[in-house]
């Protein structure tokens, strides 16, 4: 999943001079076998979360798949280098349960001839994931080229009036509603995620907001993207998974933004597949979303 060490993040940090984001390291109570900076496990990819038993055709149980650079994110060193390609988005970009030559965006880079950085984090919506660029380029890290895997629209960013300040027990709080339910990701040593009885009235009230609200949300926080990449002359490449989201955008944006379709397994237009934890896409899938994203690039 790769969690946001969220005092580490703008506008958490009281820090003046935060520097770049940070993912937590790998602890063995979440991600199992260690060994430096490679590991066995993310939370959401360990066996005990597997549906049907995992993906053990093209994966092993106790393979490492995983490895992260000082910042804790995953892939290369994060330097500011020419001809960079830079991967924004949720667990579909950090590739939870695939090798990392097999995550879209390494295979991208290898397609198109550029030097990978990787900001995907597990479990997070369009505005940490607004977020997360804005400090990237404030930073001085700057691709050439963005490509942004869009999560989906509905899941979001909360703080809680409970705590004033965030800290290192609090590594990602998030809900994300699916058939009226919702989903607390908040993965700690020795911690379970809240039921939706303990769930704060502010919270509760994020439910009651309709499709709309969440594509008008959404909307502010894509302009807010497209105006970075125009004002560091960044090329940017926008992929979806969700019909609503992109429907929406073809329907509202007189911008000309490249854009990529995948739908995964809904889709037989798309070749698809799992990961080792028969949830996240396959190699297969990341396969096809790689091809969509170079094939947008060559054409604009």
């Amino acid at each position: 999943m790769g969690n946001i060490n969220y005092n580490t993040l703008r506008p958490f940090s009281k820090l003046k001079k935060i520097g770049l984001p940070r993912l937590i390291m790998p602890d063995p109570a979440l991600n199992g076998n260690i060994e430096g900076r490679t590991f066995q496990y993310q939370p959401t990819d360990a066996p005990a979360y597997w549906r049907n038993g995992g993906n053990l055709i093209d994966y092993d149980k106790d393979e490492l798949l995983y490895t992260v650079n000082e910042y804790g994110f995953r892939g290369n060193d994060i330097v500011q280098t020419d001809s960079m390609l830079m991967t924004a988005g949720c667990s579909h970009t950090y590739g939870i349960g695939v090798r990392e030559n097999e995550v879209w965006g390494s295979q991208l880079a290898e397609q198109l001839g550029m030097y990978h950085i990787n900001i995907g984090v597990g479990g997070i919506g369009i505005d940490t994931v607004a977020l997360l660029i804005r400090q990237f380029f404030n930073e001085g890290i700057i691709p050439d080229t963005l490509a942004v895997l869009w999560p989906v629209s509905n899941r979001k960013l909360f703080i809680s009036d409970e705590r004033k300040s965030l800290d290192d027990d609090i590594h990602n709080f998030l809900v994300h509603p699916t058939e009226n339910k919702p989903s607390i990701y908040q993965f700690t040593p020795g911690n379970t995620p809240p039921e939706i009885e303990d769930l704060k009235s502010s919270v509760k009230g994020y439910l009651f907001q309709t499709n709309q609200q969440n594509l008008f949300d959404f909307w502010i926080q894509r302009e807010f993207v497209i105006a970075m990449c125009e004002s560091h002359n960044v090329k940017l490449l926008e992929g979806f998974t969700e019909k609503e989201t992109v429907e929406y955008i073809e329907t509202n944006c007189n911008k000309n933004i490249s854009r990529s379709k995948f739908f995964g397994a809904n889709d037989d237009k798309d070749p698809f597949d799992w990961a080792r934890d028969a949830m996240h896409f396959g190699i297969k899938a990341h396969t096809n979303i790689a091809n969509k994203f170079a094939s947008t690039h060559k054409s604009h």
